[in-house]
This record gives structure tokens, sequence and C-alpha cells, in this order.
């Protein structure tokens, strides 16, 4: 039933099934609407932001709780940017339900109000539901890179994926590389922007090698990433204190630690507050004659996923050992990596990725937030760099509790494709996933970058789960 506030604002029209369009301020915030017999879930219908000259379409179940059936006739939704889905009258059953579609297809941008309104069977005759929406820009440019939509906005039952198309121009008179990377936010985060910004201690005895500065640009470029700061471990061991400043630690080696025992328990130290560390390619080496390895409690069954290796040898991994762990989703844009073998795990380690001879590719502490990468820090140099760092934007989305519900676009090439001039191609992005995602609104963002120094164009994503 109407609360108070409700029948005061309806008293010109009569008792009604639907809040009133005067009513509506996005985000749409209404309670359920209810007449004696008939009830509407949303009780008003928020489209969110839409690209112009684009579509979205949102469902609207209606309840009956009488004893008889209900006729609803002469359906029709105002103005014309609106439009009601297949039906011009609905007959819901007795002590049951019956769904509507109503359609959103603004012509420009800006903000747009509106109603659904229908003749019932019952008194009141009149229904009505308030409807909005805001048109965007229907594609986004940087330089001669062009995306669109320039949003993503979808709604989905829980436990449902979609692919929505993602159509990219390269405007220029050469041909262009095109990247992607995707990420989502934190829950609660609640906006259409990268949300917080994440801090990397990056911690190397590998400093001055022009495939770690390669390393260190493109993990300051990542998604998120709002501080990077990198710290040498051949001159000194960083305190407590100085790490717990930063959300997540990697580590990788390329020489002598100044003291690889206590290096090591301070990053124990660090994962014991609950802070991740990833370890990366040669971190854990301790074949002889080089002291390249960490030491101290890191290195132990209770922290580290894989002992240290006692040799080298080198294979080359395919994507099909990667793509169908949960930590590893998405990472498929790359051919192969030059990889040192790891044999097994240790304690509590679970690989992410075999190599063909059986051995570790990638693992994780399923106690403690500790990771391995038995990659080369350097390696996406030559490779394509989707691979490595969207395992990495992965490991930080399980660190903050985050669902991954929008994967990387699939193109006709794998990791990365490549635009002759004037040439548009699509490509399609998964939204959603087979595991449940609690009901509500989830935010992401889509990043697609060129390897000509072009600005990267920022597509906000937003998912709204709705129960099943």
């Amino acid at each position: 039933m109407f609360n108070a506030l409700h029948r005061r604002a309806f008293a010109g029209f009569g008792l009604s099934l639907f809040v009133a369009p005067l009513a509506l301020s996005l985000p749409v915030q209404a309670q359920p609407a209810t007449s004696t017999c008939l009830s509407a879930s949303p009780a008003a219908v928020d489209f969110g932001p839409v690209p112009a000259g684009g579509t979205a379409v949102r469902t609207i179940t209606v309840h009956n709780s009488c004893r008889s059936p209900v006729a609803i006739t002469h359906l029709a939704a105002s103005p014309q940017t609106f439009s009601v889905v297949d039906t011009t009258s609905l007959l819901i059953p007795a002590l049951g339900a019956s769904d509507l579609q109503v359609r959103f297809a603004p012509g420009d941008t800006g903000t747009v109000s509106g109603e659904l309104q229908g003749l019932t069977s019952i008194s009141p005759r009149t229904q009505r539901i308030a409807l909005g929406g805001t048109g965007v820009a229907a594609s986004v440019r940087s330089g001669n890179l062009e995306v669109s939509p320039s949003r993503i906005d979808e709604t989905l039952p829980v436990g449902h994926v979609v692919g929505r198309t993602i159509n990219v121009t390269n405007h220029g008179q050469t041909p262009m590389e095109v990247f992607a990377a995707t990420w989502v936010e934190a829950p609660g985060t609640g906006g259409d922007s990268a949300g917080k910004g994440l801090s990397i201690y990056y911690f190397t005895t590998a400093n001055g090698d022009d495939g770690t500065n390669s390393f260190t640009e493109y993990l300051g470029a990542l998604p998120k990433v709002s501080k990077l700061t990198i710290r040498s471990g051949t001159e000194r061991t960083p305190s407590l204190q100085e790490l717990l400043d930063y959300d997540m630690v990697v580590v990788s080696s390329g020489g002598d630690w100044a003291n690889p025992d206590s290096a090591g328990n301070v990053l124990a130290d660090y994962v014991d507050r609950g802070r991740p560390v990833i370890l990366m390619h040669m971190a854990l080496d301790n074949f002889p004659g080089s002291h390249l390895s960490l030491g101290g409690r890191i290195v132990g069954p209770d922290y580290a996923p894989v002992p240290q290796a006692t040799n080298a040898s080198y294979t080359d991994v395919s994507t099909r050992y990667f793509i169908d762990q949960p930590l590893t989703q998405s990472v498929d844009w790359f051919l192969s990596f030059s990889i040192q073998a790891v044999n097994a795990v240790q304690g509590l380690g679970e690989a992410l990725g075999y190599l063909e001879d059986g051995n570790i590719a990638a693992a994780y502490n399923r106690a403690k937030p500790v990771y391995f990468i038995n990659l080369f820090p350097y390696e996406p140099e030559f490779s394509g760099y989707n691979g490595l760092f969207q395992l990495i934007l992965n490991i930080i989305d399980q660190t903050q509790g985050t669902h991954n519900w929008m994967r990387n676009p699939v193109s006709n090439r794998s990791r990365v494709f490549t635009l002759a001039p004037g040439e548009t191609r699509g490509m399609v992005l998964p939204v959603g996933h087979t595991y449940p995602l609690p009901a509500g609104k989830n935010y992401g963002t889509l990043e697609m970058f060129t390897n000509d120094g072009t600005t990267p164009i920022l597509i906000p994503a937003r998912l709204q789960v709705t129960s099943p």
C-alpha cells in the first residue's frame, strides 16, 4: 500500500500503482508501489547512462495479490524516447505476476524523464510508473583512436553473463596496435571512476636493467595503481612501517640482496598484517653460486607457495594452462612466455598454471596473500603484456574482495590486434559471471590504449545485478 506521503503526492490522480513522473530524481530510490491488488518492481525505472543512438531495455514485474486476474490495457510510455516492448496489454493472473519490458533509446545527450501508463480492470483505473535515463556521448576519442560506446551499462539476473560489442576505429594514416585491459571496483566504492587508487612498493635487486625499467613503467600504468615506489634490495631492508604505507609489495630479483634473511622476515611480517606480496621470477631462485633468493620466513612453507628453486631451465607455457583458473581469468592474451620451471608447490600452495612438463608457471598460498609469478618481469616487452598484467590485476581484485565480472574483451587475435588506417573492428566484452554475484550495483572500467603514446581511453562500466 502507498504510505501517507505517496497518497498526498497522488491526490490529483487517484490511488496509483506507479510513482508519478514528477517525483523522479536520479538516481531513483523509490519505495515499492502498491494498490489494493497490484505492486510493481521496480517502483521506478532508472535506465542510467545510455549512449545516444543506443538502446537499453529494463524489465518490470507486476504482481497481483488478489484472487482474480487483473488486466492492464493501453500500455504506453512517454515521451517517445521511451517505449513498451512487444505489448500493449498485460494480464496478471490471480496471485501471480507478469513481466513487461520498457525501452530507452536516447537520440541525444542529456537527462530524460517520462512515465509508463496503463489502464486496469480494477480501481484505480490509471496506473503509472516513473521512467528516467541519461543519454551520453555515443563514442569517445583520443588522438586517432575512437571507441564506442562511451559507457557500458548492463542489468542481469544473478548468475548470468552476456557479450557486449565494443567498436574500435583507427582514424590515422598508419596501422595502429590496440591493447585492452579491464578492472572492477571493490564493493562499496560506488562510482563510475577508477575508485580507490592502489599503492605498490616494488622491492627489487634488478635495478637499472632496461627490461626491469619497462616492467616498472607498465606496472605504474596499471589501472587502479595511483602510487608506485621502487626501492633497491641491494642497499638495505625496509622497515615494516615503511611497507605498511603501501597496499601491496611486488618483489623481483636480478642481483644479490643486502640481507636476504631480514628482507624475507619483514615481508613475512607484512603478510601477517594481511597485506599481499607478489614474488616474481628469481625471487626464490637458490641454485648453486647465486644469491638471488630471498631468505627468512617468507621462503618457508607457511608463506611462499613454491619452494626455492635449485636449478634453472626454460620452456614455453601455452595460454590453455591459465584460462580456466579462477585467478587467471582473462589471462589469455599472450602466445607464450619463456619461464623458469619450478617443480612443486609447498605448504598450502596451489598452482595457477602448469607447463607442458608439469612444472608450475604461477601459484598462490591459500592461507596467506602470497603469490608467485614465475615470469621474467621484462618478458611483456617482447610478447605483449596483457597476460602478465591481467594476472596482477586479478590478484589485486582478489586481495580487494572484488568479483571479476568484466573480463578482457575477445578480439580476432588474442592479446592485441592491429587496425589498418580507417578500419573499425568490433570485439566482444564478456559482462557478468556464471558464479553468483551479489545483487546490487557493480562498477568497473575498460581501458583501451595504443602503442603510439596516445592518452588511454577509459570506458566506465556498471553492472546492476538483480535477484533471481
